[in-house]
């Protein structure tokens, strides 16, 4: 069976970026990612709770995307599995140790993030 199969039998919990912009038709909160107002990032920063953010400039404004300690995440009684950017993964080792979070590094060819991109904004009703 080829490696990745394996994971399947894995006992992972997902965890999610939270984003503080508007959900869109097809998404649903904490299934995609967990939908907050820019004062709880602010509450993330100013708690130092704030793992990482990165913010996009999109032609619907700024919309910020971050990972923070909620609370949720118990590394003594669960392991977990999440998605991120190379950013985002070197901030989450730097904050639950390097001994706690293991990369998967999946790189797509550009043309294909592209493609996959505009196919799923063709899908939509109300493309972004």
């Amino acid at each position: 069976m080829p490696g990745w199969q394996h994971m399947r039998d894995w006992d992972l919990r997902s965890w999610f970026f939270i984003r503080p912009v508007p959900i869109r038709a097809e998404e649903e909160n904490g299934k995609q990612y967990y939908f907050v107002d820019d004062k709880k990032l602010e509450e993330f920063r100013s708690s130092g709770n704030l793992i990482e953010a990165r913010a996009y400039h999109t032609v619907h404004g700024i919309w910020n995307y971050f990972t923070a300690d909620d609370g949720q995440v118990d590394l003594e009684n669960a392991d977990y599995m999440g998605i991120g950017t190379l950013e985002s993964y070197v901030k989450m080792r730097e904050y639950y140790g390097k001994e706690n979070v293991c990369p998967v590094y999946i790189e797509v060819e550009d043309g294909e993030r592209l493609a996959r991109a505009l196919k799923r904004e063709r899908g939509r009703d109300t493309p972004l």
